[in-house]
Order: C-alpha cells, then sequence, then structure tokens
C-alpha cells in the first residue's frame, strides 16, 4: 500500500512540472466534467460548418465532398481565431475580489484575489495563435494563384490549430471552473465571518432578491 501511495506521488509531483498541464490535479472532478462538456458541445457547434457538408453531401453529390477540403480553404485557421480569441478576458480576469471585514469592522489589508494558472503562457499562446490564423487566412483571401498556395501545408498547419486550440480551450475551461469553485468557497467563508448584525440583514436582503 505505500508502494502504491508513493507511485501516486511520484507520478503527481512528475505530472505538476509539466507546463500548462501541471495544476489540472487541482480541478475538481466535476469541473473536469464540466470542461470536457462544454468542450464537446462546442466543438459540435462551431465545426458544424466543416462536417454538415461531407456528413449529407456524400448521400447528395459526386465526387464526394470531404472534409479536408474546408481545412484547405483556410475555414480551420478561422475556426482556431474564433475558438480561443474571446477567452482573453477569462485569462486576465481577476477572480474573488474581496475585502474580509471582520467582527471589529476592520477590513483586511490584504483583499482576496486569485490569478490565473499560468495565465501569462496561456495569454501568449492565444495571441500567437489568433495572429498565425488571421495572417494565414487574410493571405488566402488576397486570391493569390493557386500555384503559389501550398493547400497541403495550408491543411495540415489547420489541423495543428484547430486541435492545439481545442486542447487549449478545455485547459482553460477547466481552470475556469476550479477558480469560480475557489471564488465560491471563499465567498462563503467570507459571509460566515461577517457580525450577527449584518449576517440577519444580508440574509433578508437574499430573500427579498429571490
Amino acid at each position: 500500500m505505500r508502494l502504491v501511495n508513493g507511485l501516486r506521488q511520484c507520478a503527481r509531483s512528475i505530472c505538476a512540472r509539466i507546463p500548462l498541464l501541471g495544476r489540472l490535479n487541482e480541478v475538481p472532478r466535476e469541473g473536469l466534467q464540466q470542461a470536457l462538456y462544454e468542450t464537446l458541445t462546442t466543438i459540435l457547434f462551431a465545426t458544424m460548418p466543416f462536417w454538415i457538408l461531407p456528413g449529407l453531401g456524400s448521400f447528395m453529390f459526386t465526387p464526394k465532398p470531404t472534409l479536408g477540403e474546408a481545412f484547405k480553404n483556410g475555414e480551420g485557421l478561422v475556426y482556431a481565431a474564433v475558438l480561443l480569441g474571446p477567452l482573453f478576458y477569462v485569462l486576465t480576469k481577476r477572480y474573488g475580489r474581496w475585502a474580509l471585514r471582520r467582527a471589529d469592522r476592520a477590513r483586511n489589508a490584504n483583499a482576496l484575489s486569485m490569478s490565473f494558472p499560468y495565465g501569462t503562457a496561456f495569454v501568449a499562446i492565444t495571441a500567437l495563435t489568433c495572429v498565425i490564423s488571421g495572417f494565414a487566412f487574410a493571405l488566402l483571401r488576397r486570391g493569390l494563384n493557386s500555384s503559389d498556395i501550398n493547400r497541403p501545408g495550408i491543411e495540415t498547419l489547420s489541423w495543428i490549430l484547430v486541435i492545439g486550440a481545442t486542447v487549449i480551450f478545455f485547459l482553460i475551461t477547466a481552470y475556469r471552473n476550479m477558480l469560480d469553485d475557489l471564488a465560491a468557497n471563499k465567498a462563503d467563508s467570507v459571509i460566515e465571518e461577517q457580525p450577527r448584525g449584518e449576517d440577519a440583514f444580508l440574509g433578508k436582503w437574499l430573500g427579498a432578491k429571490q
């Protein structure tokens, strides 16, 4: 039993050193499940322009359209940029910004606040993905001669960015769920530290809001 526990701790310590993945073990299981569900739902609807034509077109057209045609034309680049671009707010937001007030009504000088795990790295990856996708897609839309465009290379780049953007989206969503859970728990502890008079007032206020 000690050997198993030792191996688990060793595996956790090794995983903790992996960039961007090291703190996944801190995410609650429910947060990981929600992140997976949100990622799969987003992929299903965001990639609909890619797969719906090959899916239905196989019954309607000859020759059959393929998924690779969309990636050769650069649509995958748009997907990667649109998927990660809106996450800048999630990455730069401060989570759990409260000032504790105790029974003596003295405000704690250290306000509770949490930054996003690996926030700088995620911001850099997101910005780089958007820049590369936007630049490559703009070149494709400039009307260059077909001989000047490496379609297989565009398809490969699109697949790399799409897969990478999807993984990054899942990681950011999982860490966001973790921070939201921590912020909610800290908020409960802050409420518990309020004086009884303020507690009663807070209870009445919450009841009125409902």
